[in-house]
């Protein structure tokens, strides 16, 4: 039986209007309608905006905090984390050591002293890669 006459019900709840994808991955049948991905996207450029925001007041901190006090301020993700929710910043470490003893201390520990802004930064652009539009197709289509 091919998986499409078994989705068929499936993929006509989008309307016929939204894109339609069908791909196979480890022999489970993955449907992705137009609406959930465009939603997906949404909350992935939501996210990341959110994220390049908190990195720019987060940088205006900094730069205040450093002109009143005359030397330079930055703030540590860490620090961050701490004032946000410090139970599970003191859970992060033997849960990592438990997996792998690597994740901790060149990995996580590295992450924890980098500085706010930079890591919201990154993050901000990683989430808006991932919600990013796709190309169209110049040419032939794919079918």
């Amino acid at each position: 039986m091919e998986p499409s006459a078994t989705l068929a019900p499936y993929l006509m709840q989008a309307g016929g209007k939204a894109r339609r994808k069908i791909s196979l991955w480890a022999s489970v049948v993955v449907v992705h309608i137009g609406r959930v991905a465009i939603m997906i996207r949404f909350l992935f450029r939501f996210l990341g905006l959110l994220s390049l925001a908190l990195g720019f007041i987060f940088l205006v901190y900094d730069g205040t905090k450093s002109i009143a006090d005359q030397r330079l301020y930055i703030s540590k993700v860490v620090d961050a984390w701490a004032i946000v929710h410090e139970g599970s910043l003191a859970q992060l470490q033997p849960m990592l050591q438990r997996l792998a003893p690597v994740l901790w201390d060149p990995v996580a520990v590295t992450v924890l002293n980098a500085p706010v802004a930079l890591a919201l930064v990154i993050l901000g652009a990683f989430l808006l890669l991932l919600g990013r539009k796709k190309k169209p197709l110049i040419g032939y289509a794919r079918s």
